[in-house]
């Protein structure tokens, strides 16, 4: 295991606890993905910085069906730190960091 503890920025950590309670809450899973999650191991356990930093964070949720997927967008929301945007996928932390989260499981099956 890598440890990254030393190596997250606070906000980043605020908003992944944030998402980790509202998930759990729901029962369900979620994974960190995308760019960010590249960068974090690469600087950590590599110390190779990224050649250019991005600014949203990634998210994949295991969710079996659209209400599911509403339902965390909507309890995210209601922290009062997370806020919707015209994108069904999105939502921003503090209207600086966009969240985009990914559903899979089966959600994607083909009659959803």
């Amino acid at each position: 295991m890598i440890d990254l503890s030393e190596h997250i920025d606070s906000t980043i950590v605020a908003i992944y606890s944030i998402i980790a309670q509202r998930a759990y809450a729901l029962d369900i899973q979620f994974l960190v993905v995308g760019a960010t999650a590249r960068d974090l191991i690469l600087e950590s356990a590599y110390n190779i910085p990224p050649l250019r930093r991005t600014m949203d964070i990634d998210i994949g949720v295991r969710v079996k069906d659209w209400e599911q997927f509403e339902a965390l967008k909507t309890n995210l929301i209601q922290t009062g730190k997370i806020h919707p945007t015209r994108l069904a996928y999105r939502v921003n932390f503090r209207n600086e960091y966009p969240i985009d989260i990914i559903p899979f499981g089966r959600i994607s099956e083909p009659d959803s």
